[in-house]
């Protein structure tokens, strides 16, 4: 888009232009503020534009200072330059009705003497009439102008310093271009990078029907293709060759097809279902065991629930007295653990052992650890990839109940399956 508005703006070029300046112009340095008051000037700019946004000048200016009583000299200030130089602008073929504008010049200029100013100016200008490059705004001027000159009584130096202030009028022609070729000029087209009728400002005709299928291109999924009516979607303006499109060749059409590039039934609108449980595998939290749609496809368990954070068991895990070892009555249950991390092969689980606390907080750490690793290692002998499990021991750290009493103690022993980022148990 910047590149083809760049182009657009550069075959715009060049363009004329006249400008004409009238003001005010103020001394403000010294000793010229107390020999000179404030008085008129004009100038007279010649503008040849080389892009929308550059122009080059030559200018000719006129500025007279009247002298005040202390002025050493028999005459007034005069100020005759004439200068070249650049304008930067807004380009007029925006649609803008402000342009600002700034102007750096070098001058010749003569007053009783050589002197070289260096103008620098900026202003503001309004378009009264869009379509005419007329423009009319304030400017502000800043003369510093370095003289060549004798030292004349009165003066410790020829340099002066000029502030003006005023109104410009302009006149600026801007050649016309028509950017996409549909004989209507872009500073009347509102679709100038489109071909369009002028009966609609060069915008594409909305009721144009380009493959003359019957179907406007407004309304055509396929404006340069015609529909060949058979009876299947005729109205969306495509062939019927790309409408039946298969990629999976499933029988279910890419445009009906929830999984166009890989194969599933009709029932399942294209999506796979590799545990026949009637749940597609991107919906189904267990796409390799088959389920029910209220377990999201996953299969009911009898002793745990699996929740968005957790494995809940039903029932305790249990060890021989004071020791990491496994009791077998909790083998079932660690074997129903182990297939519903089968079932889920992307989750991933913290084990957390925890203790009462009695005994030592150091003994409880020790065999909090040894418990989750234990229950760790049974899990990954029954198939379960080590890199999916973190053996966690939190010791007497987090209760559940109250260790005063024998069963909060009895609650407190227990271990946790927390479902966690695969990233944490690597």
């Amino acid at each position: 888009m910047f590149v083809s508005t760049f182009v657009a703006l550069t075959l715009a070029a060049p363009s004329l232009g006249a400008r004409l300046d009238l003001g005010v112009t103020f001394p403000i340095s010294s000793p010229q503020v107390t020999y000179f008051n404030p008085g008129p000037g004009l100038a007279l700019t010649g503008e040849l534009g080389i892009l929308p946004f550059l122009d080059l000048e030559l200018q000719l200016s006129y500025l007279l200072l009247p002298k005040t009583a202390a002025s050493p000299t028999e005459g007034d200030g005069t100020l005759l330059n004439i200068g070249a130089g650049a304008r930067v602008r807004r380009p007029l073929t925006s649609d803008a009705a402000v342009i600002p504008w700034g102007e750096l010049l070098l001058n010749y200029g003569f007053s009783g003497g050589s002197r070289f100013p260096l103008t620098l100016s900026g202003g503001v200008q309004f378009r009264p009439v869009r379509k005419v490059g007329l423009l009319v705004g304030p400017y502000l001027r800043l003369n510093h102008v370095f003289a060549v000159a004798t030292p004349e009584v009165g003066y410790t130096s020829h340099d002066a310093t000029l502030l003006s202030v005023g109104i410009a009028v302009e006149y600026l022609h801007v050649a016309s271009s028509d950017l996409d070729g549909d004989g209507i000029d872009d500073s009347d087209d509102k679709c100038p990078e489109e071909r369009g009728p002028s009966a609609t400002q060069g915008c594409p005709d909305p009721n144009a029907d380009t493959d003359d299928d019957g179907i406007v291109n407004s309304k055509d999924a396929c404006p340069t293709e015609a529909e060949d009516p058979d009876g299947y979607q005729d109205d969306d303006g495509c062939p019927e060759q790309e409408t039946h499109k298969d990629t999976d060749n499933d029988g279910v059409f890419d445009k009906e097809d929830e999984c166009p590039k890989v194969a599933g039934p009709k029932a399942l609108r294209g999506c796979p279902d590799k545990d026949s449980d009637g749940i597609p595998d991107h919906q189904d939290a267990c796409p390799t065991a088959p389920g029910n749609a209220s377990e999201r496809g996953c299969p009911k368990y009898k002793q745990l629930v699996v929740t968005e954070t957790k494995i809940e068991i039903k029932q305790k895990i249990y060890f021989a007295f004071a020791l990491t070892q496994i009791l077998p009555k909790s083998d079932p249950l660690l074997e129903e653990v182990a297939q519903a991390l089968k079932d889920r092969p992307q989750l991933c689980v913290r084990i957390e052992g925890h203790t009462d606390n009695k005994g030592s907080r150091q003994a409880n750490q020790v065999l909090s650890q040894g418990r989750a690793e234990s229950v760790r290692d049974f899990l990954t002998s029954h198939g379960i990839e080590d890199r999916r499990l973190k053996p966690v021991g939190y010791a007497d750290t987090l209760p559940l109940d109250d260790n005063s009493t024998p069963e909060g103690r009895e609650n407190n022993r227990r271990v946790e399956f927390v479902i966690v980022d695969c990233s944490e148990t690597r």
